[in-house]
């Protein structure tokens, strides 16, 4: 709550691209925990950022759109896709 508060609840990853965004905030370790457990409970590291640039950071929603991709490259009936 500390940090929704202090980033102002919104998503600071917008707000650095001239956009605002407050919908489904969550608080992103930009040194992630795996590698820097100690780091965990850091305010100077923690940020808070929307769903989408939550995945953005995390390559999700690429990794989903590759999948997609392939499913369709998959299903064509012949390799031109128009």
């Amino acid at each position: 709550k500390k940090i929704l508060k202090r980033d102002n609840y919104e998503c600071v990853k917008c707000r650095e691209r001239g956009e605002f965004s407050n919908q489904c905030l969550q608080v992103h370790h930009k040194k992630e925990l795996v590698d820097f457990p100690s780091l965990a409970l850091d305010e100077d590291n923690c940020i808070t950022v929307c769903n989408a640039c939550h995945n953005r950071i995390h390559n999700k929603l690429d990794d989903f759109y590759k999948k997609q991709i392939e499913k369709k490259k998959e299903n064509a009936i012949t390799p031109e896709r128009w």
